[in-house]
């Protein structure tokens, strides 16, 4: 299967909202349409915040997925790290690689500007994910994420 990535861009965002909700589902999520547009926009318009790409199949011209990446600071790391926030591939697309293809994307992508690590997050009932995530070479480290809201 031939694909490229490209930026998420304003023009194009509305293409990424369908793949949001289908993510959403898949994750046992509630998607609020507003708050992802939102969300995306703030992103788009703040280079120095993150990145947003499509995965594009070439032969139809359609986004078949996409990865969120946010960007941060980490003293463990010893500077600017990235976050994969978010990384969906269509049901129909899935078990061609294309999981580790954006992965590899956000790694070498981040590392280019001087990011000095990626983290992502998965649940732990998610063994084929964990499996993902081991092969290209993210550790385990044994703590929990934990996070706070302001909503």
């Amino acid at each position: 299967m031939k694909t490229r990535i490209e930026p998420v861009t304003q023009a194009s965002s509305p293409e990424l909202y369908p793949l949001m909700k289908l993510y959403y589902v898949d994750d046992h999520l509630e998607y609020d349409d507003v708050f992802a547009k939102s969300a995306v926009s703030e992103l788009i318009s703040s280079p120095s915040l993150g990145r947003i790409d499509f995965l594009i199949d070439d032969l139809s011209g359609h986004a078949i997925g996409y990865i969120v990446i946010a960007y941060g600071f980490s003293f463990e790391f010893g500077g600017r790290e990235a976050f994969i926030d978010e990384i969906f591939v269509k049901k129909e697309f899935r078990g061609q690689g294309l999981g580790s293809l954006l992965i590899r994307h956000a790694i070498e992508a981040t590392k280019s500007i001087g990011i000095r690590g990626v983290r992502l997050e998965t649940t732990p009932t998610n063994a084929a994910a964990l499996r993902l995530y081991e092969r290209l070479g993210f550790k385990n480290l044994g703590r929990s994420l934990l996070a706070y809201s302001f909503e």
